[in-house]
């Protein structure tokens, strides 16, 4: 495991006030007070064809993806994405400057965290998994790519399922990939190698939130 580590504190700086050991509860405590472990740095992938034009026609053109800026990391109690744009040279006032979007997803919050909602009518058993991201037009499978998720559940309402049938494709003629869930979460950004990051996510989720690997 890689690790980040604090840098050396300046001596005119009193470390009085700092959090002890055992200070911190659930997936928020450190394994050590001074270092957060990174299981799993992905490598990122670039946006595809239909995100690019949504980001080049809500930004005017004026913004990119930074695929260098941003990341994708598997926490020791957590996963941390960023989701970094950058002006373009010639945006407004000729400036270039960065713009991040960060989200850290617990391990034993939602939506990793396995609970009951509704009185117990919609249990919540979130399982990582990799889908192809992709649909079906005319019976042919379309824009085909493999993306990391989260399904938060199978089924709900005790009776209903949470993947695609043929009810919702026509019966694969067009529409969304059988099998895929219906109701779930995607990283933004996506690992360029997803299975290989949800295999690692995996196994540290079964650990701290009870993941159905």
């Amino acid at each position: 495991w890689d690790s980040y580590t604090m840098a050396p504190v300046p001596e005119q700086i009193s470390m009085e006030g700092q959090r002890g050991a055992g200070s911190q509860e659930g997936s928020t405590a450190l394994g050590d007070l001074h270092n957060i472990k990174i299981v799993y740095n992905a490598e990122i992938r670039d946006l595809d064809c239909f995100q690019s034009l949504l980001l080049c026609w809500g930004s005017c053109g004026f913004m990119k993806y930074n695929t260098k800026r941003g990341y994708l990391y598997v926490r020791e109690n957590s996963i941390e994405m960023n989701y970094a744009l950058t002006w373009c040279q010639d945006g407004p006032c000729g400036l270039e400057s960065t713009t991040d979007y960060i989200k850290v997803w617990y391990f034993d919050a939602p939506p990793l965290k396995k609970e009951s909602k509704c009185f117990g009518c919609m249990p919540m058993e979130p399982k990582l998994e990799v889908i192809d991201s992709g649909c079906i037009i005319l019976c042919q499978k379309c824009c085909a790519d493999e993306s990391a998720i989260v399904m938060p559940y199978e089924r709900f309402c005790f009776c209903c399922t949470n993947r695609v049938g043929c009810c919702d494709n026509n019966c694969g003629t067009c529409g969304p990939i059988t099998g895929n869930p219906k109701v779930f979460s995607a990283f933004l950004p996506q690992p360029k190698n997803a299975k290989a990051f949800v295999e690692a996510a995996q196994a540290v989720h079964k650990q701290k939130a009870g993941l159905t690997v």
